[in-house]
């Protein structure tokens, strides 16, 4: 009966892929038969003794997506087949004979794809060492070391074919090589040679080689790969690849598709690509096929892998290396997601966890005491936010993200106060001196609303939250904290009076200890590095829950990359009553225009920012100083209350600039960059940025985020003075959409993954051959590593050994680049 279990199951399969997952192949569909098989006394024993079958068919069939049928369809029937045929899917190596054996007699357990690269012939501690600064330190690696680009010599031409800046191959013999000494007293050595056949002949010149004279001596017969170019009148290969017809590299280097890496000192590209060549044909018979059936490579126009990462290095041409880059890129993401889900899962089972307890009432006290409604988002967020943290498996790791003005922090002051109320310490963290003293008026306010216009930078406030009934001692601490009032925070922190700490990067530091500390809030993360994110939890004995803010959107792929091991809580929609900002890009030559608008905004009664990109003027990046736009603005608007801000100036004149900006008494803060984030004056309606073509993408829509938080009609005017192509699609991004998703998408596409939060910044690997655009394959991934981990959680099975070594690295990574 098992046997015809089987056979019926895998003539289901089929006949579900021919019908292409449509849960119509038999009747009442996938999940019915599979229930109504395991409550029969004819289960097959498989299903019982087999845990990785087992779990299998519990998978929920008809609720899963057309992708994820594929892939269990064909996880499913890669197993069955193992276990029809036992040995059909051993991918343990063969005793390697002694043609293709390495130059060390090795048995089946050390003949190994990750054994070091010093096991592979030609290749001393030297060359360990320089392919080490590639990032090449065993076999694995080396094979899936993707060239850079490919150079086309495929077209064998004779002589006479031969055309200036057509790449191409020749076949000829050389009928004259000698050195030549050119250049003053003869100290350039060029190694001349003339290749004939029956059509003509040519000269190739190698500059600084003065050997190759003795290598493609007179008569041999060899090829000559390159692109010919016109030099003193005559038309000449420089430098060109070469090989002897009756080489036994011939074919390597000339007359294909020549695959070019990246090189580094003392390591030439014929070496290297020799290397791949004979690492290829000695280990390709070992590299596994793939991960979950033999279907699913097919099903996903995906090659196996061993097919795979020949077309990577020598392809036949160019549509089967793009066909293999897909297919290896899904191989660097599948590790990705396995690392990602495995350091998620990790993590979920910590010493320990606090847990608070939140009165059935504190949402309704909580939101009836402020002057404004929530939106669902915010409310949708808050009890997110406070299920993570009443939960006792583990501490919350949560990341809120919301477009500029959408409400974060009203969130977390739910979240604190919450915090609070169960007798626990909390911590916020802004990364710059403007932004936590935001924080701190700002929350002196949800604390209560009574306190509005009456807050204090005073170090320390004591008030009374009437939506816990009690009072709430909160601390600011920045570099700018006098060191008696530091004294007086330290104690208090560490003996508990202080109920909420924010500050700056001024909370890293081992004097300050928060023993009671369960909440950990970081306040626009990309601006930290991931340790002092993390310090600010190491005081607690017991993890505290962290919750970390972003006013810059997290692009989907990158939500599944980065962020692949976070929960992400989003606030989609902006507060009742916000109108978007309306956005134009104009030149330098409409400024009197601009000026002219700004000037009838303020007789409104509204307020307005102008941004530089410098202090300083810079003619060469012809950015327009601070000073002197303050200078212009001053002297065209006499009548007008006109204030500069910038970093050179002490805390004490920019708290007191912004305080006086904040109650209305400043018309216009001339600033550069410091008021990117977190400053919220709510009747400043104009926002004029100078030099917008040298600023990024984020950082424009930043600035921009500082206007339009009131319900008046807010305005964003981009100037620039001789934009590049690039910056102009950055302000006509601008101009186009407020959709701050949209927008993190777009810059993301212009700057790229490594500089969008900087790679060491935000612990994110770096992708040897995966495209980080590609979200369907990116899906893919996380899809194929979720099945691979449902039947194999820990990567034990010997056909996931690979991949449990490569995961295993790169969690290594992960965590070495975050510290």
């Amino acid at each position: 009966m098992t046997t015809f279990f089987l056979e019926t199951l895998v003539k289901i399969l089929s006949l579900e892929t021919e019908q292409e997952y449509q849960d119509r192949s038999v009747i009442g569909g996938m999940n019915t038969f599979l229930n109504t098989a395991f409550h029969t006394s004819d289960i097959p024993e498989q299903l019982i003794t087999d845990s990785e079958l087992a779990s299998l068919m519990k998978f929920d069939y008809s609720t899963a997506s057309i992708s994820k049928r594929r892939l269990w369809v064909s996880t499913v029937s890669n197993k069955i087949q193992r276990i029809s045929k036992p040995d059909s899917l051993d991918i343990s190596p063969p005793k390697p004979t002694s043609r293709t054996s390495p130059k060390k007699k090795m048995n089946n357990n050390s003949f190994s794809l990750f054994n070091k690269v010093t096991d592979l012939k030609g290749v001393d501690t030297k060359t360990q060492e320089r392919l080490g600064r590639l990032g090449i330190s065993n076999i694995w690696d080396l094979l899936f070391n993707p060239p850079r680009t490919l150079l086309d010599y495929s077209n064998l031409l004779p002589i006479s074919d031969v055309k200036p800046g057509e790449a191409c191959t020749i076949l000829g013999e050389v009928w004259t090589a000698k050195t030549l000494r050119l250049g003053a007293k003869g100290r350039l050595q060029v190694g001349e040679v003339i290749i004939g056949d029956s059509t003509g002949n040519i000269r190739c010149l190698w500059f600084g080689n003065r050997f190759i004279s003795k290598t493609l001596t007179t008569g041999s017969k060899v090829y000559i790969s390159g692109q010919p170019e016109i030099y003193r009148g005559s038309l000449v290969f420089q430098s060109p690849e070469y090989e002897l017809a009756d080489s036994s590299t011939a074919g390597i280097h000339t007359g294909r598709l020549l695959p070019v890496y990246r090189l580094t000192s003392g390591l030439t590209a014929k070496k290297l690509r020799t290397l791949s060549w004979n690492t290829l044909k000695t280990y390709q018979g070992h590299i596994p096929l793939g991960h979950v059936g033999p279907t699913f490579y097919k099903d996903n126009d995906l090659m196996p892998l061993d097919k795979a990462v020949k077309h990577l290095h020598f392809p036949e041409d160019e549509t089967s290396h793009a066909e293999a880059r897909r297919t290896l890129g899904l191989e660097e993401l599948i590790h990705l997601q396995l690392a990602l889900s495995i350091k998620k899962t990790a993590e979920e089972t910590p010493t320990g966890v606090t847990t608070i307890q939140v009165p059935h009432h504190f949402l309704r006290e909580f939101t009836s005491s402020l002057p404004f409604q929530l939106t669902n988002s915010q409310l949708d967020c808050i009890k997110n936010i406070l299920n993570d943290m009443t939960r006792s498996h583990k501490p919350m790791t949560r990341l809120l993200q919301g477009d500029v003005g959408s409400g974060k922090t009203v969130v977390v002051a739910a979240a604190i106060l919450a915090n609070i109320g169960s007798g626990f310490q909390s911590a916020l963290m802004a990364p710059t001196e403007i932004l936590a003293e935001q924080h701190f008026l700002s929350f002196q306010s949800f604390i209560n609303p009574d306190s509005a216009g009456y807050q204090s930078l005073q170090p320390i406030q004591t008030i009374e939250s009437p939506v816990i009934d009690r009072e709430i001692t909160l601390a600011l601490l920045t570099g700018s904290t006098t060191p008696s009032q530091k004294l007086k925070i330290y104690e208090g922190a560490r003996d508990g009076t202080i109920d909420l700490l924010i500050g700056t990067q001024s909370l890293i530091n081992e004097e300050l200890k928060m023993n009671n500390l369960n909440l950990a809030v970081t306040d626009e993360q990309h601006r930290f590095g991931v340790l002092q994110r993390s310090e600010l939890k190491d005081p607690a004995t017991i993890p505290p829950h962290s919750l970390t803010m972003s006013a810059t959107p997290i692009p989907r792929t990158l939500s599944l990359s980065i962020y692949g091991d976070l929960d992400i809580s989003t606030i989609d929609e902006l507060p009742k009553g916000r109108r978007p900002v309306k956005t134009r890009s104009i030149q330098s030559d409409k400024i009197p225009v601009a000026y002219g608008f700004m000037k009838k905004q303020i007789l409104e009664g509204h307020q307005a920012f102008v941004v530089c990109p410098a202090i300083d003027e810079n003619p060469e990046l012809g950015s327009v100083s601070v000073t002197e736009v303050f200078k212009n603005l001053v002297t065209e608007f006499p009548d007008l209350s006109i204030e500069l801000l910038h970093g050179r100036m002490s805390t004490k004149k920019k708290d007191s600039i912004m305080e006086h900006f904040r109650d209305g008494s400043i018309n216009i803060l001339v600033s550069t960059s410091v008021i990117e984030v977190g400053v919220d004056v709510p009747n400043a309606n104009i926002m004029l940025i100078h030099g917008a073509d040298r600023f990024g993408l984020s950082q424009l829509h930043q600035f921009r985020g500082r206007v339009g938080r009131g319900t008046s009609q807010s305005y964003c005017v981009l100037i620039s003075m001789d934009p590049s192509e690039t910056a102009l699609e950055r302000l006509n991004a601008l101009e186009q959409t407020t959709d701050g998703f949209a927008l993190a998408e777009k810059d993301l596409q212009l700057r790229g993954p490594g500089d969008y939060f900087g790679v060491r910044q935000s612990g994110m690997p770096s992708f040897k051959i995966a495209n980080i655009f590609d979200y369907s394959l990116m899906e893919l991934a996380k899809d194929t590593a979720s099945m691979i981990l449902a039947s194999d959680p820990n990567l034990k099975a010997s056909q996931h050994l690979h991949l449990k070594f490569n995961v295993e690295a790169l969690i290594s990574r992960i965590v070495a680049e975050a510290s």
